[in-house]
């Protein structure tokens, strides 16, 4: 041995020597208490990615988190009658710890300590005066409108403690609406600019057709003959495949090749065939006003005059269709039936519930019209509808539709702060749009547009931000509109 190895073996950090010893050791135990191999090799699995996530560029692990939290299914597949093989992985990420793991006392999901670990090492690596390179910080006005929106949740909870709301039921209605600004500040810190905007629609779009392939799945193979299945994962999923849907059309609008074309004459028929599969009619109404979207948002595009004179040709025929249809029970008009089912309660029974929650959340409003309820708190039920209470006992504090919701427990002031990142995101893409030179940053303005419409759609539609989905794309849609509006000074 050469005398410079003692010294050597001197220098090597503690640090990683504990970390080594305490994996050690909790594998050990594991094993000597007989242990599952889950439990078993868990240290070594957390040791393994805490040791990823310190050396890898941050964009990559905020990109692996989004795309895990948007694949990954969980128990409650089709309200709980299926799962597949990697539900707990999604367990892991979307419930409680305490109520996933035994033994583990935590209350606290996988995804927030994900959400904490990715902004510990940002901070980490900033105290140690490490800088992206090329990275653009987001515009000042989207992260103050963030501030805004998390001092909008916590007036709204203030007001319904101070009436004697239940504090359990006022975290549980929020808390998503919080994790959707925790992840805009993981993105925030992890986005360089535009220049992520096409690793950021991939992950988007590859999450949708990993879930669409899991519904044509389910719905051909688990549920097949079985009759009354509505739908086969869950109703988040029509925010992630009429968004991705949306984002294929976007980067072919603005780069017409072959590549492009390839990539939509791949991806389209399956996401429009997980729509189907899992038969959510938001979803056709979310990718409709989604490219809807376009026509505002890319005012200045090449390709708006030739989308409009399409929309003026098609128009009539269209109008002919939709009254032939109206009342027709042939196949080829399950589209016109479609709408129908939605504007007209006389057909569709679910309509009709909603139409009687909607009256009732009204009607709730004229309570506290000015403060509004404060969250905590249940609406009125001054018109009985369906009782569903037995599958959903809180059915009163979680409205399906959640914009008349908000704006019921926040009142008029909360409900602002809280629905102003939507109106932002419409207006910094519209004006950021023109500015920009490379067709990947435009069509990630058009994507940021749309988003606002895709949520708002589900927000009014159903449980909003109750689903995963949820937040990663407002968090993600947010961040690249705020590094979009420094890029080209749409913001003062």
């Amino acid at each position: 041995m050469t005398p410079a190895a003692p010294a050597a073996r001197a220098a090597l950090p503690a640090a990683p020597l504990a970390v080594l010893a305490a994996v050690a050791a909790a594998t050990a135990l594991a094993v000597l208490s007989g242990a599952g191999p889950a439990a078993t090799a868990a240290p070594v699995l957390v040791a393994v990615t805490l040791w990823a996530v310190a050396v890898a560029p941050l964009r990559a692990s905020a990109g692996v988190l989004a795309f895990l939290v948007l694949a990954l299914d969980d128990r409650w597949n089709a309200n709980g009658l299926w799962a597949s093989p990697l539900a707990p992985l999604g367990d892991l990420l979307r419930f409680s710890l305490r109520v996933v793991v035994p033994g583990v006392p935590l209350p606290v999901s996988g995804e927030e300590l994900a959400i904490a670990l990715l902004l510990g090492v940002a901070a980490w690596r900033r105290a140690r005066g490490e800088r992206v390179p090329g990275q653009v910080a987001g515009a000042r006005g989207v992260l103050a409108l963030v501030g805004l929106y998390l001092a909008a949740l916590a007036l709204g909870v203030a007001i319904g403690l101070a009436r004697g709301g239940d504090p359990e039921v006022a975290v549980w209605q929020t808390r998503p609406l919080a994790t959707a600004a925790a992840l805009f500040l993981v993105f925030e810190v992890a986005l360089r600019g535009s220049a992520d905007a096409v690793g950021a629609a991939r992950v988007v779009v590859a999450a949708a057709a990993a879930r669409a392939v899991l519904a044509i799945w389910a719905r051909n193979v688990v549920f097949r003959g079985v009759p009354g299945i509505d739908y086969v994962t869950d109703h988040g999923d029509s925010m992630l495949f009429s968004l991705a849907a949306v984002i294929v059309v976007a980067h072919l609008l603005e780069r017409p090749d072959r590549k492009r074309l390839g990539a939509a004459l791949a991806l389209l028929p399956l996401l429009v065939a997980g729509m189907h599969a899992n038969q959510r009619r938001t979803a056709w109404v979310q990718f409709a006003l989604g490219l809807v979207a376009f026509v505002v948002v890319g005012r200045a595009a090449a390709w708006r005059r030739q989308v409009g004179r399409a929309a003026l040709v098609a128009a009539p025929a269209l109008l002919l269709y939709g009254a032939a249809g109206w009342s027709a029970t042939s196949p080829i008009f399950k589209p016109v039936r479609l709408v129908r089912s939605i504007v007209d309660s006389k057909v569709d029974r679910s309509t009709w519930d909603r139409q009687v929650e909607d009256w009732n959340l009204a009607m709730s409003m004229r309570e506290r019209p000015f403060t509004g309820r404060g969250f905590g708190r249940e609406w009125t039920e001054y018109m009985a509808s369906d009782d569903i209470a037995a599958v959903f006992t809180r059915y009163r504090a979680q409205p399906h539709n959640q914009v008349l919701g908000l704006l019921l427990f926040g009142g008029p002031l909360a409900f602002a702060g809280i629905w102003a990142p939507l109106t932002v995101l419409v207006l910094v893409s519209r004006r950021a749009y023109p500015r920009l030179a490379s067709p990947e940053a435009r069509a990630a303005a058009l994507a940021v547009g749309a988003t606002a419409i895709v949520i708002a759609v589900q927000c009014f539609g159903d449980l909003g931000p109750f689903w995963p989905q949820y937040a990663v794309l407002l968090g993600l849609a947010l961040a690249l509109a705020g590094k979009l509006a420094a890029e080209t000074g749409t913001l003062p």
